[in-house]
């Protein structure tokens, strides 16, 4: 389903999956494991969060009002999780092969 925005505060960075639903919208984006997912509760309230797998534990969540601030919310947390990820990834030091010897060529990211 195409969405189209007719105001510039509704825009979103990612390319979400929307879904039409009877009782709202579903919005859901994946990368690296994790699993972003929005849903407008026809009108009354918009729920979010960010798992690690489809079905693995919430690394985050927010609820709000309105469907698109949601969104531009989840795609915030989920910016500091991959970029809290990179970080880790970089500060992890090399580990050694199965020969036992280093792996200087990016072992650990």
């Amino acid at each position: 389903m195409s969405v189209s925005f007719d105001f510039a505060e509704d825009a979103t960075k990612l390319k979400w999956r929307y879904e039409e639903r009877r009782d709202g919208e579903i919005a859901r984006f994946e990368v690296c494991g994790l699993h972003a997912y929005a849903r407008d509760c026809d009108g009354d309230f918009t729920f979010w969060l960010i798992r690690k797998g489809k079905q693995g534990a919430v690394l985050a969540e927010g609820e709000t009002r309105d469907f698109f601030p949601a969104l531009r919310e989840a795609e915030a947390a989920l910016r500091r999780i991959v970029s809290a990820r990179i970080a880790e990834m970089r500060d992890t030091p090399p580990r050694p092969n199965s020969d036992g010897v280093e792996d200087t060529e990016g072992a650990g990211r």
